[in-house]
């Protein structure tokens, strides 16, 4: 009998301190841990005495093991398990559990003993045994897609598999006692002097391409060894799929996927490259180009983004045959590109590149039904010194290339350092635009037009001005080229467009009676948008406006580019009854005669014919008296002193506006203009 309060985990733990021996209930709990269990699994008594067992267990171990541990003893009188157990450190040790039960004289369970045994050292040569079984295993089952050979110290086939009819189309006994050159492309061959033998070392995944018989080339990895002077042994598989598929991932990593060119990642390498060479050779130039469309924004607005994406497609077609096979041609990010022109002279190099990429960007591009003009804004920056770093060129680049579109589109700068000041402020002012609209910083004036014959009030021209917040008035000269380079002009036409016919209603609602002509200038970019005529057509019928009473204006650089693509647009104006006009008359492109072949019935002049003195007066006489011969007015713009305007009154032409009239009036001093039938002086 066992005396009363006997713990046999206590005692058994007395007994053998030294053995990695513990007791568990049979509910799994812990109540007995010797020194030794505490060796084997890391855990102090305390630490583990009264949690369960199972604690030790690793979490990739089955759930329930300790139980069935347990029933099994229970059942037979003995069990044995194997498995990883954690420490409390978070190593891992492999441990043989035996399992018995602890009974007393009259047979009753008191508890499990559990003995263990560390196996680790052996567990862990099991398992790298095992890996090495089954890498041999593969390489040996693998050789569907690959072959074993052995070669003498003469590089001279002396076996291989029969597989390597399928991997190279040759038979095994058409290579035995054959050099590898016969397979292996020149490149791959020994270099004369050298070991006959390509494989006469030992290398691990070596690379290697060869030609097949029917002269398609094989890329193999090559596993071998080469002991000295004994030849070689080794096992070669096709990779060619894999070798194609990581050429398409590289590649797809390194260029732009809409137009596949370069893309900045594989841009900056090269350009660090260039940078490197520079640096050992001073002599060497080379040149960065950035590259931004005017007019990206617009054309994704108004004809989508398809529409855009074609764009950028023709865009990068055109720069690749501006360039020679060795520059790169680098879509930056959304309508950027980056040119690196390695190996220039001078800048007349680089300028002479960015000459071209402009003509042939000049050219209208076809999407689908509509045109679009890629013209572009280029900055250049040239390699000076042996040791300036590739983000201070793109940074210089970068800034020319805002230059230039300060100064206009379609044109090119090449850095200097003075051009740093007054850049900041204008990207902040680009910044802003966008959200102009949105706050409502815009506001619309009226700048009377008056018959010159009468000297009566014929109509007014509406015009969009800009009361930044902080920089206050923004001169047009300023914010209209720049909403024309990122696409905000459609937006700031559509809003004079609004407000200048819900003006002109309230205006004939109040004063009946009164014919008051509305003049409205458009930008270029809406002559490309199809529905520019409905828009119109719905903003006449929203006002009740007769369409006579409104005038289109459009530039007439803008009207000699788009000539073809605005066209239908024109003739759809011209169908409504709306009157178009051409504004700056006088310094385009554009024949005078070539105007009959769109719907214009007026001309704007120039302001600079006004001004101009002598040639400037025999100019002016010329187009108005054939204009008048093609039935079209002529409105001299600019008059700002009485002898322009004697000259305007003296020359018949019909109609006049500037600052000696009167300067552009908000609505309510306008509707007083209106109110007298006069200007203000």
């Amino acid at each position: 009998m066992i005396a009363p309060g006997y713990q046999p985990g206590e005692a058994l733990g007395a007994m053998l301190p030294d053995h990695p021996l513990l007791v568990v209930d049979l509910g799994g709990q812990v109540i007995g841990w010797s020194a030794g269990a505490e060796r084997v699994c890391g855990y102090q008594a305390g630490q583990i005495v009264g949690r369960s067992f199972a604690t030790c267990y690793a979490p990739d171990e089955p759930r329930g093991r300790l139980r069935d541990e347990i029933e099994e003893a229970l059942r037979s009188g003995y069990a044995e398990g194997e498995g990883w157990m954690l420490r409390p450190d978070g190593g891992r040790v492999w441990v043989r559990r035996t399992l018995a039960p602890l009974r007393d004289l009259g047979q009753q369970v008191h508890g499990i003993a559990v003995m263990l045994c560390d196996l680790t050292t052996r567990r862990r040569a099991e398992l790298d045994l095992r890996e090495r079984e089954e890498r041999f295993r593969e390489m040996v089952e693998g050789t569907a897609g690959g072959f074993f050979y052995s070669m003498d110290d003469q590089g001279r086939f002396r076996y291989l598999s029969p597989s390597v009819r399928d991997v190279l189309g040759y038979t095994a006994d058409e290579l035995v006692g054959r050099p590898l050159d016969l397979v292996a492309r020149p490149e791959e061959r020994e270099p004369p002097g050298d070991a006959p033998s390509a494989l006469d070392r030992p290398r691990a995944g070596r690379a290697l391409r060869v030609v097949r018989k029917d002269g398609e080339i094989v890329h193999l990895e090559v596993v071998e060894n080469a002991p000295q002077g004994t030849g070689s042994v080794g096992y070669a598989r096709d990779v060619s799929r894999q070798k194609e598929l990581e050429e398409q991932l590289t590649h797809t990593a390194l260029h732009d996927p809409l137009t596949g060119l370069p893309n900045r990642a594989l841009f900056w390498d090269r350009l660090r490259h260039a940078t490197r060479l520079a640096e050992r050779a001073p002599e060497r130039q080379f040149a960065v180009l950035m590259l931004d469309l005017d007019r990206f924004k617009a054309v994704n607005d108004t004809l989508g983004h398809l529409a855009g994406d074609q764009l950028l497609l023709g865009v990068a077609r055109r720069l690749e045959r501006c360039v020679r096979p060795g520059d790169t041609v680098s879509r930056f990010g959304g309508d950027e590109f980056a040119i690196l022109l390695d190996g220039i002279r001078d800048a007349s190099d680089a300028t002479r590149v960015a000459r071209r990429i402009t003509r042939a960007l000049g050219e209208p591009f076809r999407l689908g039904r509509e045109y679009a003009f890629g013209l572009g804004s280029i900055g250049i920056a040239l390699s000076h010194t042996p040791h300036e770093r590739p983000e201070e060129l793109v940074r210089f680049a970068d800034l020319a290339m805002y230059r230039a579109k300060a100064l206009g589109r379609g044109r090119h700068e090449v850095f200097d350092h003075r051009m740093r000041a007054g850049i900041d402020a204008r990207l902040q002012l680009e910044r802003d635009l966008p959200r102009a609209l949105e706050r409502g910083e815009f506001r619309v004036e009226y700048q009377p037009i008056l018959s010159v014959k009468t000297g009566g009030l014929w109509g007014f021209e509406a015009l969009a001005r800009w009361h930044h917040p902080v920089r206050g008035l923004v001169s047009p000269a300023e914010f209209i080229p720049l909403a024309e380079q990122t696409g905000e002009m459609i937006a700031i036409d559509l809003y004079v467009l609004r407000e200048a016919c819900r003006q002109l209603q309230g205006w004939q609602a109040r004063h009946p009676g009164t014919s008051i002509n509305m003049s409205v200038n458009l930008s270029g970019e809406h002559l490309l948008r199809h529905d520019l005529a409905e828009q119109v057509r719905d903003l006449l019928r929203e006002h009740g406006l007769p369409a006579l009473s409104l005038r289109l204006e459009v530039n007439e650089s803008v009207l000699a580019e788009r000539a073809d693509a605005s066209r239908q647009v024109l003739q759809q104006l011209h169908g409504l009854d709306v009157h178009l006009q051409v504004d700056d008359f006088g310094t385009g492109r554009t024949p005078l005669r070539s105007l009959q072949q769109v719907p214009v019935r007026a001309l704007k002049l120039d302001p600079s014919l006004v001004t101009r003195n002598g040639d400037g007066a025999g100019l002016m006489e010329a187009m108005v008296k054939v204009a008048h011969s093609l039935d079209m007015s002529v409105v001299a713009e600019g008059v700002e002193t009485q002898e322009q305007m004697d000259r305007v009154r003296l020359l018949q032409v019909d109609y006049a506006q500037g600052y000696l009239l009167s300067e552009p009036l908000t609505a309510e001093m306008a509707e007083r203009v209106i109110a007298r039938g006069l200007p203000v002086n």
